[in-house]
């Protein structure tokens, strides 16, 4: 972290095929060793698959999906005394994007399922 000035925020390309931002990012944090089309390969495989089952548009139902998955509150630690406390706080907008929540939890499992 530089004491001189915060990092200024990169601008995320929208995807390809449907002009979503928030693909891209999710894309982004699936993507594992720098492969990016194996991961869109995924993710539009993905939605094809929920565009047949829900014979509707797969993008409202990932955002809603996702939005299901956001955390709303967090803990912090917060030194009163000598005793530590674990208070909870409202998450950032910024922060709410579970996007490396989800993929982080669901990584382990897939390795484990492919290696089983």
């Amino acid at each position: 972290m530089s004491r001189r000035r915060a990092a200024e925020k990169r601008e995320v390309l929208p995807d390809a095929k449907f002009g979503d931002i928030v693909l891209t990012k999710f894309m982004n944090t699936l993507m594992s060793r720098g492969k990016k089309s194996v991961a869109e390969r995924v993710v539009y495989g993905a939605l094809d698959e929920v565009q047949s089952k829900l014979k509707q548009d797969p993008v409202p139902a990932f955002h809603e999906a996702l939005e299901n998955v956001k955390p709303a509150v967090e803990v912090r630690s917060r030194r009163v005394g000598g005793a530590t406390y674990q208070v909870p706080v409202e998450v950032r907008p910024e922060r709410r994007q579970a996007l490396g929540h989800s993929a982080g939890s669901s990584r382990p499992r897939a390795i484990a399922r492919a290696t089983a």
